[in-house]
This record gives C-alpha cells, structure tokens and sequence, in this order.
C-alpha cells in the first residue's frame, strides 16, 4: 500500500509545474483536454501564447532544445 500512496503523492511533474502558475479554470480546461493529441495541444499553447496567455501544458525537453 505504500508503494501506491507514493504514486498518487508524487502525480505527473508536469502536472505539478503548471499547477503553481495557472487559475483554477486553467487547471480545468487542461485536464478536459489533456486527451487531446500532442500536435493539437502544441497548436492550443502556441496560440495562447501569441494572444499573451500562459500556456496550459509545459514544453517537452525536446521542444526546448530546438
């Protein structure tokens, strides 16, 4: 039983990371869409970004690095 409340403790580090940023509608928004294939939710934060929002899903290292 440890081993699981460990796993629910710890949860996605992306999750965590964008948690101390973002309102609580966010938060909802992107959980809602968080099925979303990975090109539509990049479209979604490239367009927040350009109306000057903050992106609901955090960059891969891949994304990063180009």
């Amino acid at each position: 039983m440890k081993g699981l409340k460990d796993i629910a403790m710890k949860g996605n580090g992306m999750t965590q990371d964008n948690d101390q940023r973002l309102t609580p509608t966010q938060r909802k928004i992107r959980d809602a869409n968080n099925d979303l294939p990975k090109h539509v939710r990049r479209s979604i934060d490239r367009y927040r970004q350009a109306l000057g929002f903050q992106p609901l899903w955090t960059p891969s290292t891949e994304r990063t690095k180009r």
